[in-house]
């Protein structure tokens, strides 16, 4: 039998016949991110990199031919996602394990190094006529290094401002340039793929533009190194079906079209989550984050489509699918503040979370020498000193003298209440 027309109960007996019952009869995978997942979880990058290099891969399938009807709006399931780590944590590699399944989904992917105009000008050149969908320009920027994609001056030559507009999937982009008199792209549908550490984006955002409607419409995933060694990458015969399964499933999720809708429980559970979440200002505590808060409707609805699509062709969003959004987003939430400590202005504001978490895994108690020992490399003695009153002011931290009977006295730093309690919002 034909490795790519085998049935994919034979990889996994155990476990796949029950999932294989769910598959449409077109379909060799019983969902395309589970085994997606299943298919990376002996490489070294952090699964949680490959879930959205999955996720990510998913929303290029759709390629602006799926959506979410709402009134006269339509609600597309782009992404741009950003995985954020320090070096040799995984990013590249995780990004580059899903590329080949971006390549068959079709969807054109940028050069990692371009200027805006020339960025314009390939977009506009990737427009496609699709059957039952007209002319489409489904686009993915790939961005390794994405500081060095933005570049120096994206905030001052309308980079952030094009790719904030191209987001929103237009109907007709029109934009004058130095190469061409006008680029004119018809019916964006631009996703992103980007890796950077939390240092290299301050490096190319200025903190006035943090606060704007770019970085509101990245979803940041962190990572940090999780110890785990590969000596050697595994490739058994279960990942050369995967492979081929999961190669087959994207094309045929490639040519789904339509208009997606809810179930009617899905529809129940959405009406109490929105009309019940919390108000945008409340949900972080520092402001910089509010945009992407009051966005966070949209990622549930483009993620539980996308969650639909990888699971079946019937363009129902189910419960099980807005339950795992909700959960994803969730993540997003969890990871954001750290990225955000490292898009600020200074060493002192950058260090507030780190210091936080450092007294956290010490019981909520530090000298004052551990302190500074523990930041001597990345802040001088002044700044120490600021941070830890600037922490005192908000609550989180008091300060006493240690009286012992023997020995020098020493200052100890340790965490109140909300010093205990505080999770980064």
């Amino acid at each position: 039998m034909d490795e790519e027309n085998e049935s994919l109960d034979a990889i996994d007996e155990g476990s796949a016949e029950a999932k294989a019952t769910k598959a449409p009869s077109t379909r060799k995978a019983w969902d395309w991110l589970e085994a997606y997942l299943d298919f990376t979880k002996d490489f070294e990058p952090p699964q949680v990199f490959n879930k959205w290099c999955g996720l990510t891969a998913l929303a290029a399938a759709t390629g602006r031919k799926v959506w979410l009807e709402e009134a006269n709006t339509k609600i597309y399931p782009n992404l741009f996602v950003v995985l954020v780590a320090s070096s040799g944590v995984g990013k590249t590699t995780a990004m580059r394990e899903v590329q080949p399944f971006l390549r068959e989904s079709g969807i054109s992917i940028s050069d990692s190094k371009t200027s805006a105009a020339k960025f314009l000008t390939s977009i506009s050149q990737s427009n496609r006529l699709v059957e039952g969908s007209g002319v489409v320009t489904p686009y993915l920027v790939w961005a390794e290094e994405l500081p060095s994609f933005l570049g120096m001056d994206a905030y001052k030559s309308g980079l952030f401002a094009d790719l904030t507009t191209l987001y929103d999937c237009p109907d007709v982009f029109t934009k004058g340039t130095h190469v061409h008199q006008q680029e004119i792209i018809t019916n964006a549908y631009l996703c992103m793929l980007a890796g950077t550490t939390a240092e290299g984006l301050f490096d190319v955002m200025p903190p006035g533009s943090v606060t704007q409607g770019f970085t509101a419409r990245l979803l940041f995933i962190h990572a940090v190194y999780n110890e785990k060694r590969v000596v050697e990458k595994p490739w058994t015969e279960r990942h050369r079906k995967l492979d081929a399964a999961l190669r087959h499933d994207m094309r045929v999720i490639a040519g789904l079209q339509g208009p997606a809708k809810f179930s009617d429980v899905a529809r129940v559970m959405w009406v109490d989550y929105y009309l019940n979440r919390p108000q945008a200002a409340d949900e972080f505590s520092d402001v910089r984050l509010q945009g992407y808060a009051s966005r966070k409707p949209f990622y549930v609805k483009k993620l539980a489509l996308l969650l639909s699509v990888s699971e079946g062709d019937r363009l129902v969003i189910e419960a099980n699918h807005l339950d795992k959004a909700f959960r994803l987003v969730e993540e997003v939430d969890r990871t954001l503040t750290r990225v955000y400590e490292d898009i600020a202005p200074s060493a002192i504001i950058k260090s507030y979370g780190k210091i936080i978490r450092n007294l956290q895994r010490h019981q909520g108690v530090l000298t004052k020498s551990d302190v500074m020992r523990a930041y001597a490399y990345t802040m001088d003695t002044t700044d120490i000193v600021k941070a830890m009153a600037a922490l005192q002011d908000q609550g989180l931290v008091e300060v006493f003298m240690t009286t012992p009977k023997v020995g020098r006295s020493a200052t100890v730093y340790r965490l109140t209440e909300a010093g205990r309690k505080w999770d980064g919002k």
